[in-house]
């Protein structure tokens, strides 16, 4: 029920999806690729199972993760986190599969070690930060 996620390959293509100004430009070059999920402005009209319709305007959310794969991606790809809503977050690749296992055809893993903790979010707007979960990352401009 809730929006997903974007993973873009980096800053460039967010711009093509999200408002940013000089606050969360800052932070996307401060912190991508890394653990930053930065829900701003959606500058286009995006597919509904991706924004916040709930806002106005509506909203996007955005992860740039330190992962090799994202730099072989042509486009966008929604995402969500690997775990059932309400349920512990999956920190590895083995607790994703023990989550969600049944409900899924394909998965991609990474050799490098996971932080143990969610990513953080930040909802940036006219320049206010609001932190909507804290995980990994200590944020500070």
């Amino acid at each position: 029920d809730k929006p997903c996620a974007l993973c873009v390959r980096d800053i460039a293509q967010a711009k093509t999806l999200a408002k940013f100004d000089d606050t969360s430009e800052r932070l996307a070059r401060k912190y991508w690729p890394g653990s930053l999920t930065l829900v701003l402005n959606a500058a286009v009209e995006l597919d509904p199972r991706v924004t916040d319709e709930t806002q106005s305007p509506p909203t996007v959310a955005l992860r740039c993760p330190d992962a090799d794969w994202r730099n072989f991606m042509d486009a966008p790809l929604a995402l969500t986190s690997a775990n059932r809503s309400g349920e512990p977050d999956s920190v590895s690749h083995e607790a994703a599969i023990n989550a969600i296992g049944d409900g899924i055809s394909a998965s991609l893993t990474t050799e490098t070690k996971l932080s143990g903790a969610p990513s953080t979010i930040i909802r940036i707007d006219g320049g206010q930060l609001t932190v909507l979960r804290q995980g990994a990352l200590e944020v500070s401009l």
